[in-house]
């Protein structure tokens, strides 16, 4: 995993997301051409307010992009995993009747 170019403002978003989430991000990168599931050599720009990473799969070399939308940059640059919010809990499901 190589960082290379990030525009301005890629950098200033690309700075909100916490190092693990960032390794998450990488990881994550996936090819359509291998399936594989990381990225290298990846640079960033910013396109309506969503950070696109771009770069080639570590597998195979293919062309890989991943949008990180505003969502993700709420870590604000910590360590710390996003509590989660009462929208985002998982509720019981009601019970079927038969």
């Amino acid at each position: 995993m190589t960082k290379r170019a990030f525009t301005p403002k890629a950098e200033l978003l690309w700075h909100l997301v916490s190092t693990l989430e960032k390794e998450r991000i990488i990881e994550r990168a996936f090819c359509t051409k291998c399936k594989g599931s990381e990225m290298a050599d990846y640079s960033g720009s910013e396109k309506n307010g969503n950070l696109v990473l771009e770069g080639v799969c570590a597998k195979c070399g293919h062309r890989v992009v991943q949008v990180v939308e505003p969502s993700t940059l709420s870590h604000r640059g910590t360590d710390q995993p996003k509590a989660a919010t009462p929208a985002s809990v998982a509720r019981p499901r009601p019970r079927s009747r038969r």
